[in-house]
């Protein structure tokens, strides 16, 4: 079990991770880079739900920050173990999950 996100601004990177955590070799040719649902207008909505909004975009800051500091402690563990496992001699033909790119 573990606990895996990704960071929509940080797509390609987020996905690098999931791969190589699951190690599935399969990457896909392009990765997403469009949100592709429209915003809904904020006409219709009252004062005390626009505040309750604004108020919560603080947490949903911090969680995004937070999260951009976990991908990137978990990315510099995978570059990590794939810099020892080409020091060991194996390259990187050799790890099929490491999608191009991945690495460098």
């Amino acid at each position: 079990d573990f606990l895996w996100f990704g960071v929509t601004e940080r797509m390609t990177e987020s996905l690098c991770l999931l791969y190589y955590t699951l190690r599935i070799s399969d990457f896909p040719k392009t990765v997403p880079t469009a949100h592709f649902n429209s915003c809904r207008p904020l006409s219709w909505w009252s004062e005390e739900e626009k505040n309750i909004a604004r108020k919560g975009a603080v947490w949903d800051n911090a969680l995004w920050r937070a999260g951009n500091a976990i991908l990137d402690v978990r990315m510099a563990k995978m570059k990590a173990e794939i810099r020892a496992a080409l020091r060991q001699g194996i390259t990187l033909e050799d790890i099929p999950y490491v999608a191009p790119g991945c690495f460098e």
